[in-house]
């Protein structure tokens, strides 16, 4: 898990990031396949029922998935 900042002011919602329209990436499609993962790295944090993602550390994860040589699909589902 990266820990680079963790102020309550990089932390969003993610409907209201959705809403916003700051994700390169279907981000309901992402967290469904890799929410596990998501959460391990430190992009999507679960509060109760609610999810919240750090646009930076999103952008790292998904760098890190590149990096490794896979794409945002798992391979169970490609």
């Amino acid at each position: 898990m990266y820990t680079d900042s963790t102020s309550a002011a990089n932390w969003t919602q993610v409907s209201d990031f959705i809403r916003r329209g700051k994700s390169p990436v279907d981000l309901r499609w992402l967290i469904f396949h890799r929410k596990e993962e998501m959460l391990k790295f430190g992009c999507l944090l679960k509060i109760g029922k609610r999810l919240l993602i750090d646009h930076s550390r999103l952008m790292l994860f998904l760098e890190h998935l590149s990096d490794r040589g896979e794409s945002i699909v798992p391979k169970e589902v490609a």
